[in-house]
């Protein structure tokens, strides 16, 4: 058993405990709107079923069952809000910092342990996906939780128990967070290097044993589940993030792939250039190996190691979110660096590990707080679309098509949700759908044609159609406006609709929709008569003169429960 940290390392690590979490809770606590990845996300928890969320989710998302099985159980028990869907990855927010503290600490030591600590807490980042529904969050916990596990077999590889414990959290963990094979790469490295695993009789059998069950199990899983999730979608989306040396851009992929990896750590763009701080956590290598030992480093190298190799075969993207998983080793690594430098001066420990901690809280804070006043990814939508559903229901609404998950989220009774217009919107708005957001797969032919539908208050929904944007990670827009003709041919389906008011609702990439519509506005005569923005967001009012309207809104075909024909 480890013995308790000097009364000053102790209160330090309280202190930024502490902390790290009101900053979690008061991300959690502000209870921004959905955004739209998680707007797609959480349609599929409210729509499918637990044997659904198996298979292909609504809006080409994915995610790791438990997770998704998660989500579901928080989601009947507590319902659909916001705070019921991001609670799981809030409490693995909160026990991050202290999953770090362990780890560390027996890898490195109390000095590098509260670093480490520390640079956990105060991640802008990590604050900002303990409260998002999306699995973020416990990745980066779980890669905590098995560099932990895997120090406990280290210091004890005669207890069967921690093989057991080592070999469940894998094969788990692996449904919870679909990166994890890549941590335990580095479990696996770490005990085949350890002299002491080694030397015990049985640990070789033991450590064949658990590699054994690792691999079939993920290779049936891949089989079963995740091979299904790499959709073509999926595929260009990611594929500027790929560290394909053929592919052209290489050197922005790798400068990419550098900022991904160190996006955890607080803001370093002033102080240093992005390759002398990879240098640097290179270079932190040799002090990891002096202090934990090669076993204990390789357990922080090799899954960055195998993250890029996977990269290179174009199996995992390098991409900002995606590589949270590795804060843990990132953090681990700057904090044992940091920590031999100040042995290496002669500085008292206690006094090492205060220095460490402040200098770590002069580099974090400002940034950590900067995110309290404006926080990271600010996306509206709620307040809009609660404007227009307090309108008379008897005035349509046109949404424009990036706006669809937001506009489903929130103008749905999830007390009694209307399942066949829940199941109208994803088929609408999929990748191949005809009001796709993102236009990185052509139309199918012979799916809905003209998508509307009537809601049970009887206001007449038009899904707007695709725009032509095409958004890949992480270079942008290309093209960066709608297709011509779009904003004509959009409007038109609007004026068919009025009576003579229509709202139009947007969230995500309205200032790219919104100024071709209301050009077209503009040039028909139409006016707008009230308008609410939203962080982004609008809920727009037009009236439609007679002069400009088409034909008459009863005069529209329906066909089965106020959908159009197909």
């Amino acid at each position: 058993m480890k013995a308790p940290p000097p009364r000053a390392i102790g209160v330090a690590l309280g202190i930024v405990l502490l902390l790290g979490t009101f900053l979690r809770l008061i991300e959690y606590f502000r209870n921004r709107s959905l955004w739209l990845d998680e707007s797609m996300l959480v349609l599929a928890i409210g729509r499918q079923a637990y044997a659904e969320l198996l298979g292909s989710l609504d809006y080409d998302q994915t995610a790791p069952p438990l997770f998704l099985w998660g989500l579901k159980t928080v989601s009947l028990i507590g319902g659909m809000s916001e705070y019921a869907l991001r609670l799981l990855p809030l409490l693995a927010g909160l026990a991050l910092p202290w999953v770090v503290w362990r780890a560390v600490r027996a890898l490195g030591g109390p000095v590098a342990g509260v670093i480490a600590t520390t640079l956990a807490a105060l991640s802008a980042p990590l604050i900002y996906y303990s409260a998002e529904a999306k699995p973020y969050s416990l990745d980066a916990l779980l890669s905590g939780i098995l560099i932990l596990l895997t120090l406990r077999i280290r210091e004890e590889p005669r207890q069967l128990r921690r093989w057991w414990q080592l070999l469940i959290a894998g094969m788990l963990g692996a449904l919870v967070s679909i990166p994890l094979p890549m941590i335990l790469a580095g479990a696996a490295a770490g005990l085949l290097l350890d002299p002491k695993v080694r030397s015990v009789a049985g640990a070789r059998e033991n450590l064949a044993g658990v590699i054994g069950v690792w691999a079939v199990g993920f290779g049936l899983l891949y089989w079963l589940l995740y091979q299904d999730m790499t959709t073509m979608f999926l595929y260009r989306f990611w594929a500027d993030t790929f560290l394909n040396s053929l592919a052209p851009g290489f050197s922005d992929r790798a400068f990419g792939g550098m900022l991904a990896l160190l996006d955890p750590l607080p803001p370093f763009e002033d102080y240093l250039p992005l390759r002398w701080c990879v240098l640097l956590l290179v270079a932190a290598v040799v002090p990891a190996i002096r202090r934990a030992g090669l076993a204990g480093a390789s357990q922080l190298v090799v899954p960055i190691l195998a993250t890029v190799l996977m990269s290179v075969l174009s199996k995992y993207p390098m991409g900002l979110r995606l590589l949270i998983f590795l804060a843990p080793c990132v953090f681990a690594l700057v904090g044992i660096g940091l920590a031999e430098l100040l042995r290496l001066a002669r500085i008292r420990e206690s006094v090492a590990a205060l220095g460490g901690t402040l200098l770590i809280v002069v580099w974090g804070a400002p940034d950590a707080f900067n995110n309290v006043e404006d926080p990271e990814g600010r996306k509206g939508g709620r307040e809009a679309a609660r404007q227009v559903l307090a309108a008379d229901p008897t005035e349509p609404v046109y949404i424009l098509p990036a706006g669809l998950p937001t506009w489903a989220y929130y103008s749905t009774d999830w007390k009694g949700p209307d399942m066949a217009r829940l199941e109208y919107f994803a088929r609408a708005a999929n990748s191949s759908g005809p009001s796709a957001l993102n236009g990185l797969i052509e139309e199918s032919p012979g799916g809905i044609r003209h998508p509307r539908y009537q809601m049970s208050s009887g206001r007449l929904e038009l899904i707007g159609r695709r725009s032509g944007l095409a958004y890949r990670e992480p270079n942008g827009f290309d093209p960066d406006h709608p297709d011509p003709g779009w904003a004509r041919e959009e409007a038109g389906r609007i004026v068919e609709i009025a009576r003579p008011y229509v709202w139009v609702f947007g969230s995500h990439w309205v200032d790219m929709l919104w100024p071709e519509l209301q050009a077209e506005f503009d040039r028909r005569g139409i006016v707008v008569v009230e308008q609410t923005s939203d962080l982004g967001a609008v809920a727009i009012r037009i009236r439609i003169p007679d002069s400009v309207s088409a034909r008459p809104a009863s005069a529209l075909p329906r066909g089965p429960g106020g959908t159009a024909p197909r």
